[in-house]
């Protein structure tokens, strides 16, 4: 059985690494997120963190990800009825 973690012990921000290990998002995609403002990031000295409330309001907002019946239906609108 998998054991939740304790929100207590768990960090408010992480970093660059973290974050890609975490998401699975790539280093440039997630630096690209973060110059176009999608994804809020701070500084502490040379350290870039981001807050994993904001990674987690950030990976929500992504698109969903598109099934392919769903890509039939939209490409044939008659299979749809």
């Amino acid at each position: 059985m998998v054991e939740e973690p304790d929100p207590e012990q768990a960090p408010s921000s992480v970093g660059v690494a973290t974050v890609v290990r975490l998401s699975s998002l790539g280093r440039t995609s997630l630096y690209e997120a973060m110059n176009r403002g999608d994804l809020p990031a701070r500084k502490s000295g040379g350290r870039t963190l981001i807050l994993v409330e904001d990674l987690r309001k950030y990976v929500e907002a992504l698109p969903r990800r598109t099934t392919t019946a769903e890509k039939s239906k939209a490409a044939d609108p008659k299979r749809s009825r």
